[in-house]
């Protein structure tokens, strides 16, 4: 069983003040925030190989696994107006996170994620070595906060709502990616 979680967030603030007189002046707070969550879960195959040569030892590991991700999308935004005479008060919706494609947005696809590691060590006792290692990790389908940001933004949906003429937009459509994650390890391996 293989179980891979990556959690991601893209926050926007402005703090805009107008230069228009009364009354039109005013404050203008915006905040846009998308987050994304992907949940994998799957079953795990691989193999490792050992060789050690004298004092030295070689590993090298190779897994691959298939399930299902549970992608997970959080569009959020906020208008807050103050000091005008004309509107003061707090609305949903920035400028790049709408009531067109605010919410939480989920769905199941599926996905494999391959990993590759390799590690060198050194036998310092019977007990003991030392080693020195590297692992790739790839995963086939996550969704990630900035792939999920439209920009094709209708003026007339900005807070506050007047009169709406055109298209609803910002929309909200899953965009998919693939991930990919490398790490390096050092350490001291204790055998009993």
């Amino acid at each position: 069983y293989r179980f891979v979680q990556l959690h991601e967030g893209l926050a926007v603030r402005e703090d805009l003040t107008s230069l228009l007189t009364a009354p039109d002046e005013g404050e203008f707070d915006i905040v846009d925030d998308f987050r994304t969550t992907n949940s994998f879960h799957g079953a795990d195959l691989g193999v490792t190989w050992r060789r050690r040569c004298g004092p030295w030892l070689v590993d090298v590991l190779g897994k691959l696994a298939v399930g299902g991700v549970e992608q997970t999308v959080t569009i959020a935004g906020q208008t807050v107006i103050s000091e005008s005479a004309a509107d003061d008060g707090t609305y949903v919706g920035g400028l790049l996170a709408q009531r067109t494609n605010i919410g939480v947005h989920r769905r199941n696809v599926f996905a494999v994620v391959p990993e590759l590691g390799v590690s060198v060590g050194y036998q310092l006792a019977p007990c003991l070595a030392a080693k020195i290692g590297y692992n790739f990790l790839y995963w086939s389908r996550v969704v990630r906060p900035g792939d999920q940001i439209d920009l094709d933004v209708n003026p007339d949906l900005l807070p506050p709502e007047e009169e709406l003429e055109g298209a609803l937009r910002p929309r909200f459509e899953f965009r998919d990616t693939d991930f990919w994650a490398q790490g390096i390890r050092v350490g001291l391996e204790g055998t009993w």
